[in-house]
């Protein structure tokens, strides 16, 4: 039976590991070379020959915060494990609410590697931080590594309410 046109959702919250197969319990191959999986917080692993290598997909990390002030503040956290090595993509825009027309939004990439028990570290350059931001905006959106995680950070604005939104997609693998 082919699963190529098929389309397998689920609700709620995360459950165990889901092997698709087929009515002849075969596990199911890719259609050209491809299986797509759509939804909000999607996880994917995949596994070679022999269990030779594997990768984990985590698509969707939705992270909210309001600042009140200019004090710097976790917006999202990303955790590496002992020897992986992460790829982290993430959109982050800011709503002011008392002043009309008044937003920042910014995306960013960077490379984290945790090798063993040291702290996680960025590989070469984030790629970019490419802040857009209002008129007179002293609002800031940053990266850093601490330990074994990668941080999302903002800054906001003295006495201004900032309500700040991240979507986070973090490409996983471990080193063999």
């Amino acid at each position: 039976m082919s699963q190529a046109g098929k389309a397998i959702t689920a609700g709620g919250a995360a459950g165990p590991v889901l092997t698709l197969t087929a009515d002849n319990a075969v596990a199911v191959t890719p259609f050209g070379g491809t299986i797509n999986v759509l939804g909000d917080g999607v996880s994917i692993t995949t596994t070679g020959n022999n269990g030779t290598h594997s990768i984990t997909i985590s698509s969707g990390q939705t992270d909210l915060l309001q600042t009140i002030d200019a004090t710097q503040q976790t917006l999202a956290t990303i955790t590496l494990a002992p020897n992986e090595v992460v790829l982290v993509n993430s959109q982050v825009v800011g709503a002011y609410q008392a002043a009309s027309n008044a937003a920042i939004g910014g995306d960013f990439e960077v490379l984290v590697r945790k090798q063993g028990a040291a702290g996680a570290a960025i590989i070469g350059n984030i790629v970019p931080i490419a802040a857009i931001k209002s008129n007179g905006s002293t609002a800031q959106i940053t990266v850093a590594t601490a330990g074994n995680t990668v941080t999302v950070r903002v800054t906001g604005e003295a006495a201004t309410t900032i309500n700040w939104k991240s979507v986070t997609t973090v490409v996983r693998q471990l080193a063999p």
